[in-house]
């Protein structure tokens, strides 16, 4: 192991401190609480809106965050543009508040795939979703009676 090596570790060490802390300065974990249970005022204040979205408690989309990642996996992270990216799903209110954030998946993945994966385990803690609430979700994701 040469200087080089050393000085890169301990860079990466620094690294994933300063973010672990940053991290945890900003975020919560989920909790029952986190999702909403009555139509936000976005919804309930705009003719345009309500009642069509009554029930509606926020949005769900994936997207694909260009990532760096070792020679042996960049087939996995390639997605269908050829770009290396992560695919990371997240959910939101109208309030623009993230209640659900799924990084890290390989940018091959599809949006579909990774919503079933959230909803499907609950080690994901993925909020509950009230009775008769759903969620906006992109045309390309699972349709389920959660979302629409």
């Amino acid at each position: 192991m040469d200087d080089v090596d050393i000085e890169l570790d301990e860079l990466e060490l620094v690294a994933a401190a300063a973010g672990y802390h940053y991290y945890n300065s900003i975020t919560r974990q989920p909790s029952r609480s986190s999702t909403p249970k009555s139509t936000p005022l976005q919804i309930l204040e705009s003719n345009r809106f309500y009642p069509y979205f009554e029930d509606c408690i926020g949005v769900i989309d994936g997207m694909r965050i260009p990532a760096h990642v070792p020679a042996k996996d960049q087939s996995r992270f390639r997605n269908k543009k050829g770009i290396l990216t992560q695919n990371v799903l997240a959910a939101c209110t109208f309030d623009l508040q993230f209640i659900f954030v799924y990084p890290g998946w390989e940018g091959s993945a599809t949006d579909s795939r990774l919503l079933r994966a959230v909803l499907d385990d609950p080690d994901q803690n993925f909020p509950p979703i009230p009775e008769g609430k759903y969620y906006l979700v992109d045309t390309v994701l699972v349709q389920t009676s959660s979302t629409v």
